[in-house]
């Protein structure tokens, strides 16, 4: 870890999706710059950085890592599959109602439901629709920002944009997917492992589309930039405990990645209870909007059909997608 002012601009490489992620934050532990943050919600130390994180394969084994954190394995990974694969849509606030402090936004919700000046957008058709006509446009963008919501509004999508170009491949290679995307703020502790899984589902997804349109097999890779790489003062503590796990681990040689198949087995497993779980929610959000009785019965049967086929897409997407 260095002093000094501006934080460095960092890039690491890895084969596969934890591998990379394991790569990025060791760069972090060694390059990052630690500074005092003032600021009124996290004073104290920061580790900080600029960073450009590139998966070249994220279809190959190892898939999740041990030590990734919220949404790495088992229900927690599938419950956050689930959420930026639509099933979570219902849960935002009626932005009409003052006193609803529900979120404002969904990453799902903004790419397919963009709320635009004459209604909803859906970017992620967009997408594949531009990917599928115009592979290899540079216009293929999507974006998640709203000025006129997250500029009032205390949460606002740390994710900020999705942009995809497809390249032909070499004589009897596939063609490759380019999977680029960008962060404001990612904290290494929290999500930022299983925000890489998600978005890798997200991107087998519109993959998977344009492959049956096209009819050819496609591969992806995935890069990702974000302004501020970082370890905020309440994380620290858990930071250096992570990175000294980590360190015996690999001293060790003690296993600290799972392979797709290990990770789906468990996925499995989970499934009910996970779906059952958004269900339940989505009853109690419907019910304070003032459904009821047979209403209330009807939208949630109309709900469980969309979720249970939600689940259905991601366990085709993860049986799909285990290419070499």
């Amino acid at each position: 870890m260095v002093e000094k002012r501006a934080p460095p601009i960092l890039s690491v490489s890895g084969g596969s999706l934890p591998e990379a992620w394991e790569n990025a934050i060791l760069e972090l532990k060694n390059k990052g710059v630690v500074f005092k943050r003032e600021d009124e919600e996290d004073k104290g130390n920061q580790l900080d950085a600029v960073m450009t994180l590139e998966v070249r394969n994220p279809d190959v084994d190892p898939f999740t890592h041990l030590l990734g954190g919220t949404n790495a394995t088992d229900s927690a990974l599938l419950d956050y599959y689930m959420e930026i694969m639509g099933a979570k849509d219902s849960w935002l606030k009626k932005f009409d109602d003052p006193n609803d402090t529900r979120w404002d936004y969904m990453y799902h919700e903004r790419l397919a439901s963009y709320p635009g000046a004459h209604g909803a957008i859906d970017q992620i058709e967009f997408a594949i629709k531009r990917l599928i006509e115009r592979p290899a446009s540079r216009r293929t963008n999507l974006i998640t920002w709203h000025p006129g919501r997250d500029t009032v509004t205390r949460h606002t999508p740390c994710l900020q944009s999705l942009w995809f170009c497809i390249y032909p491949g070499q004589e009897g290679e596939r063609d490759l997917l380019d999977m680029h995307y960008r962060f404001r703020s990612r904290n290494v502790l929290d999500a930022s492992f299983g925000n890489m899984q998600g978005l890798y589902m997200l991107g087998c997804h519109i993959r998977d589309r344009v492959e049956e349109a096209r009819g050819r097999e496609l591969d992806m890779r995935m890069v990702e930039h974000v302004d501020s790489y970082h370890v905020n003062s309440r994380s620290y503590p858990r930071f250096l405990a992570l990175m000294k796990a980590l360190d015996d681990n690999i001293v060790h040689g003690r296993r600290r990645m799972l392979n797709r198949e290990d990770v789906v087995d468990g996925l499995e497993v989970a499934r009910p209870e996970v779906e059952a779980a958004i269900l339940a929610h989505t009853t109690d959000v419907f019910a304070e909007r003032g459904y009821s009785g047979a209403q209330l019965d009807i939208e949630m049967k109309k709900e469980a059909t969309r979720v249970h086929g939600i689940g259905d897409r991601i366990f085709h997407l993860l049986n799909k997608y285990p290419r070499k």
